[in-house]
């Protein structure tokens, strides 16, 4: 078996697909590899096993700091074989000797949370409040020129109506925690609205110039018009094109505010300004009161808006703030898991306790779920 067909085996194994055949085939090419001996030393403490685990992946990534990893056949040469070496130690390491792992996560999941879905509240002009996922598919509402229609798939579309109305009306659209929903706004540009989100738009754009309020996280892709700048404001950021694709994330409750450029041109103003090229992040320290930019994971900042959860050499904490808010629960840390950097992905529609075990095959951190709290725990 080459190293190629390897890494593909590797990445199957992370995504669960693979054989048992296939995984005793990954091992036994790995072992030939490296000259590990058939069975792992049984009086070698798993901690001990994991902490040796991080430290070699640290120190073979060390030199690569701003690669970050998409998945796992991304990899190549010695962090290949670091991943596969770590896969191998997993396999044989009991998370608590003497139990089977199904036993061991019934004991400390003792209920599961599902995913969250399309849910959101819209705010009409005159204060009234749809809640959308509680609504059938159709028109909800006319403002002005335009026609308020939910659509399938977890969707809303503004579209021009028969009217004389010219002022102007503003809509307001929030995510709760477990909530995301789509926005087809009256120019054609479309706007994906991440967990505990909030978006505040005209039903119709007039004059020179096209301007909407977000706070939270959201992607835009958004429609081409010379002549009319699209602004999104955030909270310490304003983000200004004429039509191109990009994420932003401006949440209330973090330091940062960052967007992420996949297509087109944009001038990022936030304490200074900087014009981003595809591939390029900025990134603005409430802190400090900096604007940074940068090469950005693009994949990483979309995954959200495609469906999963990509967790690229990510602090355990910063990951966990991504999953208290899809799935809407509480996160407490019981002991030091501070500097546990996790490289995982996964479906955001998957049950909260596949996401977790995910992340446990790190061999890292472990959790308990007791309700709608999930505790993390070296």
């Amino acid at each position: 078996m080459s190293e190629h067909d390897a890494e593909k085996l590797a990445a199957r194994y992370l995504d669960g697909s693979i054989t048992e055949a296939e995984k005793q085939e990954l091992f036994d090419w790995y072992r030939r590899r490296s000259a590990l001996p058939a069975e792992w030393p049984d009086d070698e403490a798993p901690e001990t096993v994991r902490q040796r685990m991080f430290s070699a992946i640290q120190a073979k990534t060390a030199h690569r700091q701003h690669f970050r990893p998409r998945l796992a056949w991304y990899l190549s040469g010695a962090a290949a074989a670091v991943l596969l070496l770590s896969l191998f130690i997993l396999l044989r390491q009991p998370a608590t000797p003497g139990l089977p792992v199904s036993k061991i996560k019934a004991e400390r999941y003792k209920n599961d949370v599902p995913s969250g879905g399309s849910q959101a509240i819209l705010v009409l002009a005159d204060g009234t409040e749809v809640v959308l996922n509680k609504e059938h598919n159709g028109y909800l509402a006319t403002e002005g020129n335009v026609r308020v229609r939910k659509v399938a798939g977890g969707q809303l579309a503004y579209e021009s109506a028969a009217g004389t109305g010219k002022t102007v009306a503003y809509n307001t659209i929030r995510t709760p925690r477990g909530g995301q929903y789509q926005v087809s706004l009256a120019d054609g540009t479309k706007v994906w609205l991440n967990s505990a989100s909030t978006l505040r738009f005209p039903t119709a754009f007039s004059g020179n110039r096209r301007e909407v309020t977000l706070s939270g996280e959201a992607y835009f892709e958004v429609s081409k018009d010379k002549h009319k700048p699209f602004r999104v404001n955030a909270r310490d950021m304003q983000v200004e094109v004429l039509g191109t694709q990009f994420n932003l994330s401006a949440y209330e409750n973090e330091d940062h505010s960052a967007a992420v450029l996949v297509e087109g041109a944009v001038r990022v103003l936030a304490g200074g300004q900087a014009m981003l090229k595809p591939g390029e992040q900025a990134s603005f320290n409430r802190k400090h009161g900096r604007l940074e930019t940068g090469a950005a994971d693009t994949e990483q900042a979309t995954a959200w808006k495609n469906g999963y959860f990509l967790f690229a050499n990510q602090d355990i904490r910063q990951i966990m703030e991504q999953i208290s808010r899809w799935y809407d629960v509480e996160v407490i840390y019981r002991g030091d898991v501070s500097h546990r950097a996790i490289w995982a992905t996964v479906s955001r529609s998957a049950n909260i306790s596949e996401v977790l075990h995910k992340l446990e095959m790190s061999g890292l951190v472990r959790f308990e779920i007791e309700g709608r709290r999930v505790t993390v725990m070296p």
